[in-house]
Order: structure tokens, then sequence, then C-alpha cells
């Protein structure tokens, strides 16, 4: 099972400008960095349906998340002392898209440098690797871009959540990911959208920018995959996680109010009795209240904050999925609090 994505939504114009930072560069390499980013993209833009074309070029940089009033770019960046919002995960991608129109809007994706990037010309997952492959992780962030989500359970498939250090397996799209993306671009463009058409593709380099010429159209009729129970933990015996993962950290960087884990056996069973959404910089910020009691039938009332989360008509996913709703049950371990909220993330057990 995997996570949902965009929940259906797609790019709806026929090209798509992703906008590669400067930071990528601190990766190392003579522009393999850069490159890696092209080579994910060539991965997709070879796919079955009818992509958008995607134009891969260098910067300028543009402040993560979407703002309304238009001013908007799709990144790719590094953060070198790791960002809050990839939370532990190797990356993360941020997507905001229209629930109504179903309509991707932005997506930012963001390598974290707590983890090391490396450049391998044959998969080492055997070898004893700490660091993992840059092409093979921007080729898993690049399916998110285009909508999907994560796979769950086909441990070979592009989109699958976990890699390992030294994979090189998911730079190549598996049959599974074929059919998914398939699926979701299996109409064609409005006429009045600007751009080229989608599908198979080559690659010509036009200065700082790689523009993908279609070879052909096509679509399969495969239906996507639905997205995990959310109160489900995750488990994976892989040694790296793509989706967003917490021990002690948490999503932001002032939390001092206490941490909230998902699945731990000793914590609290609450259930979710209210939510709200706001926008703060770009980013949706969703706050829970939450109500649980324990052992000793004491009622005990908390908040916590989650990324991402739906305002009007607009939905944004940080990660692998939404937070939790009214209804919802999880459970969260207590620490001490100073009358803020907690932050929330999901947990994934590692066994």
């Amino acid at each position: 099972m995997g996570s949902a994505g965009a929940r259906g939504a797609r790019w709806k114009q026929s090209s798509v400008t992703v906008s590669v930072e400067d930071s990528v560069d601190l990766l190392g390499g003579e522009g393999e960095a850069f490159e890696a980013v092209v080579k994910a993209a060539t991965a997709w833009q070879n796919a079955p349906g009818i992509l958008p074309t995607l134009v891969v070029q260098r910067g300028p940089n543009d402040p993560i998340g979407y703002r309304r009033d238009g001013r908007n770019r799709n990144t790719v960046r590094f953060a070198p002392d790791g960002d809050p919002l990839a939370n532990g995960a190797l990356a993360i991608t941020v997507i905001t898209f229209d629930a109504h129109a179903k309509e991707i809007l932005d997506a930012d994706v963001v390598l974290n440098g707590e983890h090391g990037f490396s450049f391998f010309d044959h998969d080492a997952r055997d070898e004893g690797m700490t660091t993992y492959d840059l092409q093979n992780v921007l080729t898993h962030e690049l399916g998110h871009l285009l909508g999907l989500g994560e796979d769950m359970t086909d441990v070979d498939a592009t989109m699958y959540a976990f890699s390992q250090p030294g994979e090189t397996g998911k730079r190549d799209l598996e049959v599974v990911d074929k059919d998914s993306i398939a699926a979701l671009y299996d109409e064609e463009f409005d006429s009045d959208m600007q751009g080229g058409c989608g599908g198979a593709a080559i690659a010509g380099y036009e200065g700082e920018a790689w523009v993908w010429a279609a070879l052909g159209l096509g679509a399969l009729g495969f239906a996507m995959r639905r997205r995990a129970t959310r109160n489900v933990a995750l488990s994976s015996s892989a040694l790296g996680a793509l989706l967003v993962c917490v021990g002690a950290s948490t999503s932001t960087p002032s939390s001092d109010a206490g941490v909230a884990y998902l699945g731990a056996d000793e914590s609290l069973p609450m259930t979710v009795q209210s939510a709200s959404s706001a926008w703060e910089n770009g980013v949706i910020v969703t706050s829970l209240s939450l109500r649980g009691v324990d052992a000793d039938h004491v009622a005990h009332d908390v908040t916590v904050k989650a990324l991402g989360g739906q305002v009007g008509e607009l939905i944004q996913v940080v990660g692998h999925a939404l937070p939790p709703q009214v209804g919802d049950s999880l459970r969260i371990e207590l620490g001490t609090t100073a009358g803020d909220a907690i932050w929330l993330a999901p947990i994934v057990d590692r066994h």
C-alpha cells in the first residue's frame, strides 16, 4: 500500500520548470549533482503516459512552500546543515495542489544534509557503504513532484519509501512506477496551456536549461494504489527512509514543549477532537486538539501541531502523508510541557 501523494492531482500545464538551486552544487563533483537531477527527470520522461515536458534549469533560488500571490518556483535544494522539514529523512518533497481542480500548483524538493550523498557507478548495497546515491534519491523525489505517493510494499519500486546506502535501483522505474504515472497522466493537456507534449523523451541542452523533447504519447489504465491507513505503524528493514521519520527529533526547530510519538507501546492513546490549518511562511501548519484517558481514568487534553494540511481548496503535503484528521486515533508520549503545542511527526518502526 502506498500513500496517495497529491491524491489524484496532477500538473495540468504541459511544461513544468524545475529550478536547481546553487546549494545543490555543494554536493560535489564537476556538475555531477545537477546532472543527477537531469537524469532523474529523464527516468520519468521516458515513462508511459501523457506527462508534462520537464525543463530542468539552474536557479534562481526561491523560498520553500507555496505563495498565494502566484510568485512560485518548483525547486530542488540541498540543506547542508539539515532542514527541520526533512525531520531525519534523506529528502522531502513539499507539494501544494488544488483539491477541487485536481491540479498541482507547486513542488519543492529538499535534500537533507544530515545524510551523506555520493555518485555511484554501480549498485553498492552489499559493500558496506554509508552514503546514499544522489540520483537514486532524486528519482524517487521527482516522482512525488509529479504527484505520486509512497509505495510501502514493492521493495524494487522507485517509489518504495525506503532506500539503503549505495543503492542505485531506484534510478530505473519498475512496472508499478510506470503503471502509476501512466494512470495519473492519462489525459491530454488543455490546448490553451503553454509548452510541448509529454511522454517518452530525449534530452537536448539549451544554455542553462535541459529541455525534454517528446517522442510519443500513450496511456495505460492502471489504478493508483491507495494510501496506507493512518494509524498503522509502518515497518521496514531498510537502513534509510525517504519518508519523514522521527526518533526523539522533531519536525520544527522550536519544540521545547515536548515530543510526540506515534506507535510507542508505552504511549497514551488519544483521539483527534478538532483540527485547524493556517498558512505560515508558505507552509500549511495544522493544529490538532487531542483527548485521551489513561489507565487511572484521568482525561488528558493536549494540542499538537503537524506540517501540511488543507486551507480552503488548497492542500499541502509535507512528506508522505497529510496530518491526522478528526476522529483519527494515535498514540502520544507526553514529555514535559511548557504550555505550548507539541510538534507531531510520523514515526517508522525499524526492525
